[in-house]
């Protein structure tokens, strides 16, 4: 969980600059302070994204901004752990003769799952299966078995990305407090209605 907040003295500081300004600083801080944490969670899920052969989209599931109320200029960024494993199918499977490939880490290359398969023959995918991939369990046909993916959060945690990710919110923060105050000396002079 990450945090970024303001005090009262930067408040104080940013009201001396921008003094003729008609408007709520708290508001502006709010606003930038959001702007700043969603970028961080793009960058998040940027990182994970090199990291491991997912879809952002996938990844943003699992990182979420909660912003504070407009009072306090705070926002968190919450990274939640998964309750539910990813499936492989996330991971672009491929079904071959003699199993299934899929590229888990970009920095592994395709890993085969022996025996693995999507459907009846390679190239044909199950839609009873929905693009999971199974294993067989036992000896005969049944059970099969549903194989599970690494969790984008454990490649966050265990690559130690936290340090990195703070780093590019107090940047990001900074350049969005300078754009804030650029506005509002735009609007103050009446570049901007």
């Amino acid at each position: 969980m990450l945090t970024a907040e303001f005090n009262k003295r930067d408040v104080d500081a940013l009201l001396v600059l921008v003094g003729g300004v008609e408007t709520d600083m708290r508001k502006q801080l709010h606003i930038a302070v959001t702007k700043a944490a969603n970028r961080a969670r793009n960058q998040i899920a940027k990182d994970i994204r090199k990291r491991c052969g997912l879809k952002g989209a996938v990844i943003k599931k699992f990182i979420r901004v909660k912003r504070g109320d407009k009072t306090r200029a705070t926002a968190t960024i919450i990274i939640r752990d998964s309750k539910v494993w990813l499936s492989l199918r996330h991971f672009n499977p491929k079904q071959t003769a003699e199993g299934t490939q899929a590229k888990v880490d970009t920095q592994e290359g395709n890993r085969l799952y022996q025996g693995a398969f999507m459907g009846p023959r390679p190239g044909v995918v199950s839609l009873k299966l929905r693009g999971n991939v199974y294993k067989r369990t036992g000896t005969n046909r049944k059970p099969i078995e549903l194989i599970r993916a690494p969790d984008p959060v454990d490649v966050f945690k265990n690559n130690s990305m936290e340090s990195m990710t703070v780093s590019f919110a107090k940047k990001e923060l900074r350049k969005q407090v300078q754009a804030r105050i650029q506005f509002l000396t735009a609007k103050m002079e009446g570049k901007i209605p």
